[in-house]
């Protein structure tokens, strides 16, 4: 019978593979909340015994990287070593690395004419960047939309766990805002979801209604 992952550590320790004093010192190194990756740690103790200051620099790189959405999908207790586990997070701090100004520039310009700027964000530097230089609607120039804050967190929430993908538009053209007046829809992000669905915000992070999401879809052709 398979040995469920929540059991290994407990398992181990039964059959004297391991002492209670490295458990409890693993569960120390262990950086997440639930205790996840405490048997993982436990049989990479067992086989391959790495130091324990080593170890605990990789788990905490490890969690930081998964946390921030720059490692998905990773089972690590399905991976081959110890030295797998180390390249792999290496691999991804090099990503990581890149410069704020390559992270800033992530996003894809869809259409800038005389009429409309629409711009597709891939980060949240660049959504940041793009909030500060297109959209900025309060008194400090910055933007209310909750994905161009500092904080990444709405950001990558939407981006990289529900799969969103945002259009930021702004009108430009004089007759395009005269026609929106009464509505201010001047800049209004596009939230599009893997399924299809489209939800709207004003330039005060207002959800916009399906009528006047439709008018403004009218007015500027998209």
């Amino acid at each position: 019978m398979k040995v469920t992952a929540a059991r290994y550590w407990k398992d181990a320790l039964t059959k004297n593979l391991i002492t209670k004093e490295d458990v409890d010192l693993l569960k120390k190194v262990d950086p997440s909340p639930t205790k996840k990756y405490l048997d993982w740690l436990v049989k990479i103790w067992i086989t391959e015994k790495p130091s324990i200051d080593e170890v605990r620099n990789y788990i905490e790189e490890f969690h930081a990287l998964v946390e921030s959405h720059r490692i998905v999908g990773v089972d690590i207790n399905r991976l081959p070593s110890y030295d797998f586990f180390k390249n792999l997070v290496n691999e991804e701090n090099e990503k990581a690395s890149s410069t704020l100004e390559e992270l800033e520039n992530d996003y894809e310009v869809i259409r800038n004419d005389e009429d409309v700027l629409i711009v597709v964000p891939h980060t949240h530097e660049a959504s940041r960047r793009l909030g500060l230089t297109y959209f900025g609607t309060r008194e400090d120039k910055t933007c209310s939309w909750c994905t161009t804050y500092a904080t990444n967190s709405h950001f990558n929430n939407y981006y990289y766990t529900q799969g969103v993908t945002f259009y930021y538009i702004k009108v430009k053209s004089p007759l395009l805002q005269k026609q929106l007046k009464d509505t201010n829809l001047f800049h209004v992000a596009f939230a599009i979801y893997p399924t299809g669905k489209i939800t709207a915000y004003n330039a005060e992070d207002n959800s916009l209604s399906s009528d006047k999401l439709s008018f403004f879809r009218k007015i500027v052709g998209i």
